[in-house]
């Protein structure tokens, strides 16, 4: 029996000859990259054998069928246009020549167009009679975008050719009237654009102030008496980068700064962090929300560790602070020796979510600590993006082994049965929905991590299909907007369905309060700096896209 291969392993070994195969069946390059990513993502959920060359013939029979439904889905599409070409063959007999051969040059650019436009489009072309109604709401047909109507257009003329119109029309009043709503068109589109922009500023501006209003005077970001619980003060810096790349705010760079000198200033001697901290006069002790009172600590968090070695990182590539340079340098040394100490699991290359003390008092050295033996999704995803910074702030290329292995592992947190990322492996090494309210964030935030397409286009997919009309994910524990804001972000890093991320943004800007904060959910007001610096990362690449 051959030792078990990860998936991204068989990927890399595979993908080349598979790619070639769809496409020598399809002859498209687009097709066959989607039938080659449906492949991997079907084998993954369903595959068990062991046997290197069951492997292989696993991947091209599932290859095989999955072109087979794809050509079956081709069918009434080229019955449609197949029908379409009969209509103006029935022109050619008899005739001038000079006509018959005119109408052939429509009919082969009529199919042409056709099999450019979206399915939708396709569909309706029987349907569309050309009168003057159809050319003054053909922008209302397609939902208003100056491409899209411009495809109709040239639908609508080709319609003219086949209907005997000749081409002598396409110089008349159809073709004036086209041009003109061209023009108004793509003159809507870029006013909406701009529109849309300058919203998304003010909303980016707005999330933006929120969280320097709780930053205090040595960095601290207090939330309700507590400050980095959950490592939220990273998640805000991270946007906050994100934020000054688009705007060069200097506030928010100042900001970035201080909230790093803070966080190094309550780093252990052994490089690791608790999970929550107050303030007592210009003192900051340890200590644990409401929810957590059943432990008297929890330190060694590797998302705390993750991340402030990734913000460090950004941090160090922007600054022109030698000092902070030098200290960042000092802490992340020392944040990456504790991650890869104490939470890496040697056996798989995954990662452990932390140390726990039950009893005692919080500041115990870590030998009184036992090991919380659960490895979250989401948290492995952000330990692959510190090593990552750590290989290339400290120069360690083991920082980068050790993040390729845990890249390659991440296969084990899919959900064969939901088709999601779950949420965590349990203490059995079984995937778990645990907490269940965190059950669609685990495969957004991660997709937009490791960003890979095979592994994640699938699960974004599903993900997608929950999110209601209104963009939000209605569960029975609550509408949690971190849901929202992991499918979006996760979507950027691989796109799956444009159109629920217009849903996503408008459920996002109808839960921003006053204060610029978003509402931890739709029915609370409570708001945090992790969501906020989030909502800063997602609007920034938005904001920093070309049109």
């Amino acid at each position: 029996m051959m030792k078990r291969e990860t998936w991204a392993d068989l990927f890399a070994a595979y993908q080349n000859s598979l790619y070639r195969y769809l496409y020598r069946m399809c002859g498209s390059r687009e097709v066959a990259e989607e039938l080659l990513q449906e492949t991997f993502y079907r084998a993954m959920l369903s595959f068990t054998l062991r046997d290197a060359k069951a492997v292989r013939a696993w991947l091209y029979k599932v290859a095989r069928h999955l072109y087979i439904d794809w050509l079956r889905r081709q069918t009434a599409e080229r019955k449609m246009v197949d029908s379409i070409c009969r209509l103006v063959g029935r022109g050619y007999a008899g005739g001038d020549p000079e006509t018959a051969y005119e109408q052939k040059e429509a009919a082969q650019t009529v199919e042409r167009i056709m099999r450019q436009l979206p399915e939708r489009m396709r569909i309706l072309f029987p349907t569309f009679r050309l009168d003057r109604r159809l050319l003054g709401d053909a922008k209302a047909c397609e939902g208003g975008t100056g491409v899209k109507t411009r495809r109709l257009i040239s639908l609508v003329l080709c319609g003219m050719l086949l209907s005997g119109q000749g081409t002598a029309a396409l110089a008349g009043e159809w073709s004036r009237a086209g041009e003109a709503l061209v023009r108004k068109a793509d003159a809507a589109e870029e006013a909406n654009r701009r529109a849309i922009r300058s919203e998304r500023l003010q909303r980016l501006e707005r999330a933006a102030r929120f969280i320097l209003e709780r930053q205090d005077e040595h960095g601290a970001m207090n939330e309700s008496g507590y400050i980095n619980t959950d490592s939220n003060m990273l998640y805000a810096l991270m946007g906050l980068i994100q934020a000054y790349d688009l705007t060069r705010e200097s506030a928010y760079w100042r900001a970035v700064e201080r909230g790093l000198w803070w966080l190094m200033s309550v780093q252990t001697a052994e490089g690791d962090w608790h999970l929550s901290y107050r303030r007592e006069g210009d003192a900051y002790v340890p200590a644990l929300p409401g929810s957590y009172r059943r432990f008297a600590a929890i330190r060694g968090v590797d998302t705390t560790m993750a991340l402030f070695l990734y913000v460090a990182g950004e941090a160090d590539k922007r600054t022109k602070n030698r000092e902070l340079k030098a200290k960042l340098r000092q802490s992340a040394e020392r944040a990456y020796r504790f991650l890869v100490r104490h939470n890496l699991d040697e056996t798989d290359g995954l990662f452990w979510s932390s140390y726990q003390l039950r009893e005692g008092n919080a500041n115990t050295p870590l030998s009184g600590y036992r090991l919380y033996k659960v490895k979250y999704a989401a948290d492995n995803a952000e330990t692959y993006l510190g090593l990552r910074a750590a290989a290339d702030l400290l120069g360690d290329p083991r920082a980068d082994a050790i993040a390729e292995r845990l890249k390659r592992q991440f296969s084990r947190f899919v959900d064969r049965k939901k088709g999601v990322i779950a949420v965590m492996l349990d203490e059995r090494g079984e995937t778990a929905m645990r907490p269940a309210y965190a059950r669609w964030f685990a495969t957004g935030w991660s997709a937009w991590l490791l960003r890979e397409r095979w592994l994640f286009a699938q699960p974004l997919s599903v993900v997608a299909d929950h999110m209601d009309d209104s963009g939000a994910y209605r569960q029975w524990e609550g509408t949690f907007t971190l849901s929202t804001l992991a499918f979006l972000l996760g979507s950027q890093a691989v796109p799956v369905r444009p159109e629920r991320m217009r849903d996503g943004e408008r459920y996002l800007f109808s839960v921003q309060q006053p204060n610029g904060g978003l509402a931890d959910e739709a029915d609370v007001h409570s708001t945090y700096v992790n969501l906020a610096g989030m909502l800063l990362v997602y609007l920034s690449r938005e904001l920093a896209k070309k049109n």
